[in-house]
């Protein structure tokens, strides 16, 4: 019934988008902020580009946060979401260099490993805080920018059109 409570009011589609997104980056900030202060004592680290990790904060979370959105317009259970996070968001994140450096992959896979959005993120990370990328980090800017706007024109349309949400 939750999501009732959500089309009850008179809020747009973007309205609706915004919502959830304003609350993914704020959650993301502060979780964030969190570990960062609990690793503190343990982990001696700098920012290399602090600027760029506020861009790479921000379009981090607002993809993650449209694609939890997404996920929730897909799933008619807490099983199917779950199941999504298993199959799709887990296996990307890993296979996009979080516990080792894509150059160590063939060729065939750092080319595929290109289209992972996840790549980008945990490499945009890896790049403001220790200076060190395997990809293109003006390639993963754009890359985030462009998944981002992808991400909310989907969501618009589907919102709009109360798919699977006015039945």
């Amino acid at each position: 019934g939750y999501i009732s409570d959500i089309l009850t009011p008179p809020f747009a589609s973007v309205e609706i988008i915004i919502a959830f997104t304003v609350g993914a980056v704020l959650r993301g900030i502060f979780v964030g902020i969190a570990v960062a202060i609990a690793l503190a004592p343990f982990v001696d680290y700098t920012l290399a580009h602090p600027f760029l990790l506020v861009f790479y904060v921000l379009a981090s979370c607002t993809l993650l946060g449209k694609l939890g959105l997404l996920s929730g317009l897909f799933s008619n259970s807490f099983d199917q979401h779950s199941a999504i996070t298993s199959y799709l968001i887990t296996p990307l994140s890993f296979l996009s260099g979080t516990f080792y450096s894509v150059q160590s992959l063939p060729p065939i896979f750092q080319q595929i490993n290109l289209l992972n959005p996840f790549f980008y993120i945990i490499d945009g990370f890896r790049y403001c805080l220790t200076d060190q990328a395997d990809g293109n980090i003006t390639g993963g800017v754009l890359f985030l920018m462009i998944a981002n706007g992808i991400m909310y024109s989907i969501l618009v349309k589907l919102i709009d059109k109360g798919w699977r949400i006015k039945s």
